[in-house]
């Protein structure tokens, strides 16, 4: 095997700095604690250990109560509600065309009008009209909104109270 010598390798020979050094790099290796790690349930070191640790009873109650459920959709429904009551998000909804969605509302706005026409049949005099003006609650707006004290008076225009300083000269 031949050396190319060039200006390090001539300065290195002038020097005496011939020697090969080779450097070989290994892999860091974990350390291995002196302590002993103590694998108890308890969370919290400084706390003493308890008979019954209510967080574990309640999960362990419930997972008992999941068990049991023989439907497996009532069983897989109530895994779900256990993730989001631990924080998982809940799923989504199902998807409704949107057709679909605009003939229930219709269904719903038709049922609503033959009750509230079954109601304006039964009570047209009388009682009945008052009761009906109760029901939709066209009374008592004042007491809801007390900004709304002046309104059955109406309002004063600037026009008029221009016109009214006028007549009085």
């Amino acid at each position: 095997m031949s050396r190319i010598i060039t200006k390090a390798a001539l300065l290195a020979m002038q020097r005496g700095d011939d020697d090969f050094k080779s450097v070989v790099h290994e892999k860091k290796q974990k350390k291995t604690s002196s302590k002993p790690v103590e694998k108890s349930g308890n969370k919290f070191p400084d706390k003493p250990p308890t008979l019954l640790d209510l967080q574990r009873a309640r999960k362990e109650v419930i997972n008992l109560g999941i068990s049991g459920f023989s439907d497996k959709m009532a069983k897989e429904e109530a895994e779900i509600q256990l993730a989001i009551k631990l924080g998982a998000k809940p799923p989504k909804k199902p998807y409704k065309n949107y057709k679909e969605i605009l003939e229930e509302k219709r269904k719903v706005k038709k049922v609503q009008e033959t009750t509230s026409e079954r109601v304006a049949k039964k009570h047209q005099f009388g009682s009945g009209t008052s009761y009906i003006k109760y029901l939709t609650g066209n009374r008592h707006k004042t007491k809801k909104n007390p900004k709304n004290v002046l309104n059955s008076y109406g309002k004063v225009k600037a026009k008029d109270v221009a016109n009214q300083k006028n007549k009085r000269r």
